[in-house]
């Protein structure tokens, strides 16, 4: 099949004619503008196809071009973006049009104050929302958790799960998977500085072509590139400091020419944070009530780092061959103290736990990609490979000592209990993508992926006995290998009316998974084929208004250590257990979204999804004993509205807003954990930007989130407020930024679990309040090109894996 496929490619190139486009690019006095990017985008299709740079006498050439209507895009720093649209390319042999485009200077001086062109803070678009991350002063010195945090439409619930409209979404790294779930995701985002990223893309309705996996969409964080040709470079460094202090630094060399792409980047930095968690809960009924008052406080130092190196090399004018590398590394040293005091119901104590947790640990994850992609003609089409693999390695050690007392009388020895954890976690997959355009308003794709997985999770558990020395504890250690084959092919088309565009398609997917609790020798075997189809329809009503309509069908697979069957002790009296009969949860979504003159957007969403899972606490009233289990509980449906408007207030102020509010029906018919809440929720953020003299920026953010409801648990609200100062230095190479992150408002989750059978405060808190200062510097050739995005085989198996 892939032969077929490159010869058939081979031959449409080949066939192509000899009309071609050319012209020269000269400044406003005249000068000719070198090195400038210059796009040839189709205009039926709407997709840049070519882009060429102007030589030493300012001219472009594109050769090779079908017949049809073309539009060119001038970008160049230091000028406004030039267009010129309605290009007609006839059919004849050795046609050609001269198109000469003249650049204007972007600034203009208003009475000392410089306004420049700039992205907004919230941009949205027919298939996604963006957070334009890389020139926003409050973003600096926040993590990217920090940034989701604040996302439009975008929850963290109590186990740190990051959501959109009441669902999981997948995480993905510059159009490729994370490799990591669970803590390991959280980690890695808590250590990706704001400095690092370039813009956040959130999808709620992916297409076919995205893999099925997150009910909730998909989150891509596209981290800075390089789009300049020549030698270039970046140096970064920051410090900050809320209750301990941070720093962290970053560095990227880049070159490229016509044929030639290399890009590379280094960063560090030291994170010391902490955590409290205060858990209030009551346990039994009745006369044998018992209140356990849990304080946990957790402080960690983490050093980490992380690499990327990328080489794209043109083979021709049609095809590239692309190879990709990225490293992450961590080491972390934590210290958890812990105060459990269980009471009656008269408040007087009955039994107190003191714990201390030290925990030494490292990981580091890998991830190659190699890329074949070759563009069949001049209109859009294309076929693409990748080939991936990733390799995962975590070492944890941690040592758990607890002491016992009633009325600070010791009433049982200390339970000393210790746990090592090696996981290795290997990840091939394959995907490739052929994408045809039959004429100028018809188009179809399709294409294949297979995924394999390999989880190997172990935990080596012993604990002091009565002879002072460690001794092997059987009832704790435990093995556990997870292999999973996904096998997946999909098909879209696509058509174009003279106001209505339509595309519609369907992905099938193959699952084979194995789980093999060595330890307890138990293998449990699925498989199963799901169909997701998604239909997405677009309707011009006039020059200032579009409407969008889309229907997506998704799945949420379990991650891999949720199926894990084997107990985690955390202490004497909390345990985590997984399930190895959870199922994948399921959802359809619909949403209809209306823009106006590219400002001013609003959308009504709707999702519904089965088989949903929750963390079901489960507490014994005679032990006092807390078990956390994952399980598929029942539904959930979710109506949203949301309205999204940037616009400018004055020459030299502007504002980005952005608000929505939804409505939720949560239902459980599991036994001893059943409920049904119907809540709503709100969410408002405003970004203002102030241009001053002497070009100094200030931001000002506010983000709001309304109490809500999520399962049995109601939800305090938060309001939040954020500001920043930015002043360019060494003519204009360099930029100092100053913030101030969360200086009004708490920075911590506040809920009620209440039910029949629980009743459970929960509190946690985090070091969100921080003051940061940073300095980047960027060298060399400044002359911009858009870098080749491409996205690789694996998109959702990394946000599954635990570590």
């Amino acid at each position: 099949m892939q032969k077929i496929l490159f010869f058939l490619s081979l031959f449409i190139s080949l066939s192509a004619q000899s009309q071609q486009i050319t012209g020269t690019v000269s400044s406003a006095d005249g000068q000719p503008m070198i090195f400038t990017t210059v796009s040839l985008i189709n205009e039926t299709s709407r997709k840049i196809i070519k882009a060429d740079l102007t030589d030493s006498s300012g001219n472009y050439i594109f050769k090779n071009l079908s017949a049809g209507k073309y539009s060119i895009s001038i970008s160049a720093t230091g000028y406004r973006e030039a267009t010129q649209t309605g290009l007609s390319v006839d059919s004849f042999p050795d046609f050609v049009r001269t198109v000469n485009i003249q650049l204007a200077n972007t600034a203009k001086d208003l009475q000392g104050v410089v306004v420049t062109s700039r992205k907004k803070l919230i941009e949205i678009k027919p298939d996604m929302t963006i957070m334009n991350i890389e020139n926003s002063i409050v973003a600096t010195g926040n993590s990217a958790f920090d940034l989701l945090r604040k996302a439009p439409g975008v929850s963290i619930d109590a186990q740190e799960n990051i959501k959109s409209k009441g669902q999981v979404v997948r995480i993905f790294i510059d159009d490729k998977p994370a490799y990591l779930s669970g803590e390991e995701l959280r980690n890695y985002l808590k250590n990706l500085q704001a400095d690092e990223i370039s813009r956040i893309e959130i999808i709620s309705n992916p297409g076919s072509r995205y893999p099925a996996e997150g009910t909730g969409g998909i989150i891509n964080i596209v981290l800075k590139k390089n789009k300049r040709y020549g030698s270039n470079g970046n140096v970064s460094a920051g410090v900050g400091y809320g209750k301990y202090p941070k720093l962290n630094g970053s560095g990227s060399i880049n070159y490229r020419n016509k044929k030639v792409n290399m890009f590379s980047s280094v960063g560090t930095g030291r994170y010391e944070s902490y955590n409290r968690l205060l858990l209030n809960s009551d346990i039994g009924s009745g006369a044998n009530k018992v209140i356990q008052e849990r304080t946990n406080y957790w402080h960690p130092v983490t050093i980490y780092s992380n690499a990327r190196f990328g080489i794209d090399y043109s083979v021709d004018s049609k095809s590239t061959l692309g190879f990709l590398a990225r490293g992450t590394f961590s080491n972390e040293k934590a210290v958890t103290d812990n105060n459990s005091l269980f009471s009656d119901v008269q408040g007087q104590p009955l039994s107190q736990i003191y714990s201390t947790k030290k925990d030494k640990g490292n990981s580091s994850n890998f991830v190659f990609n190699l890329n074949y992609k070759r563009d069949i003609d001049s209109v859009g089409s294309s076929f693409n490979i990748d080939l991936d693999y990733g390799y995962y390695r975590n070492r944890g050690n941690d040592v758990n000592a607890n002491h016992f007392y009633e009325k600070d009388v010791m009433i049982r020895p200390d339970y000393t209990f210790r746990s090592i954890t090696p996981i290795d976690v290997n990840i091939y997959s394959l995907k490739a993508d052929w994408v045809k355009h039959v004429d100028s308003t018809f188009s179809f794709e399709t294409g294949f992926k297979l995924s394999l997985v390999k989880n190997d999770n172990e935990l080596i558990a012993d604990s002091i006995g009565a002879n002072h020395q460690w001794t092997p504890d059987y009832g704790r250690t435990n093995h556990f290998i997870y292999d999973e084959n996904i096998y997946a092919a999909y098909f879209t088309i696509s058509k174009q009316f003279k106001k209505l565009s339509i595309k519609t398609g369907a992905r099938a997917e193959y699952t084979r998974s194995t789980g093999n609790a060595i330890t307890v020798g138990r293998v449990d075997e699925r498989k199963y084929f799901n169909v997701f189809p998604s239909t997405f329809l677009n309707y011009t009503l006039n020059k200032n208004n579009t409407l969008n309509l889309s229907y997506t069908y998704r799945i949420n697979r379990p991650a891999y250590q949720s199926l894990n069957p084997f107990v985690n002790f955390v202490d004497p009296f909390t345990y985590f257990q997984g399930n190895p009969f959870l199922k994948p949860s399921y959802a359809h979504a619909i949403e209809l979204k209306h823009g106006f003159r590219d400002f001013l957007f609003t959308s009504i969403g709707y999702r519904y999804a089965d088989d949903v899972s929750d963390n079901v606490i489960l507490q014994n009233p005679d032990t006092k004993v807390s078990l956390s289990r994952t399980e598929n509980v029942g539904t959930s449906r979710y109506w949203s509205f949301d309205v999204n408007a940037g616009m400018p207030i004055t020459k030299w102020w502007s504002t980005d807003l952005s608000g929505g509010m939804g409505y939720g029906i949560d239902r459980s018919d599991y036994p001893s954990f059943s409920y049904l809440t119907k809540a709503w929720s709100a969410y408002f953020s405003a970004g203002n930007t102030f241009t001053l003299p002497k070009k100094i920026k200030l931001e000002l953010q506010l983000y709001a989130n309304a109490p809500t409801r999520s399962g049995i648990a109601k939800v305090a609200g938060v309001v939040n407020v954020s500001g920043g100062v930015q002043k360019p230095v060494l003519k204009e190479k360099g930029s100092l930024k100053l913030s101030v992150a969360n200086f009004i408002g708490p920075t911590r989750y506040n809920a009620l679990y209440r039910s029949d059978l629980l009743h459970i405060k929960w509190i946690n808190e985090w070091e969100g309040k921080r003051v940061n200062l940073s300095f980047s510097y960027k060298f060399g050739n400044m002359n911009v090109k858009n870098s080749r995005q491409r996205r690789t085989a694996s998109q959702e198996e990394s946000n599954r894996v635990n570590l």
